[in-house]
């Protein structure tokens, strides 16, 4: 995972090669890298804090 300063948050397959799975847009910038903790994945953006769970 790779939040940017433009609204973006990246995710990326580990490996050899460079792939994107997918890219999100979030409301805000994502200046901090998401932390994954117990199933929970938490991105924080200048405002808000997210948990993304199942």
């Amino acid at each position: 995972y790779l939040g940017t300063g433009r609204n973006t948050l990246w995710v990326l397959k580990a490996g050899r090669e460079l792939k994107v799975v997918n890219r999100i847009r979030m409301r805000d910038q994502v200046l901090t890298t998401p932390v994954a903790a117990n199933g929970v994945l938490y991105v924080a953006t200048n405002k808000h804090l997210y948990a993304v769970g199942k």
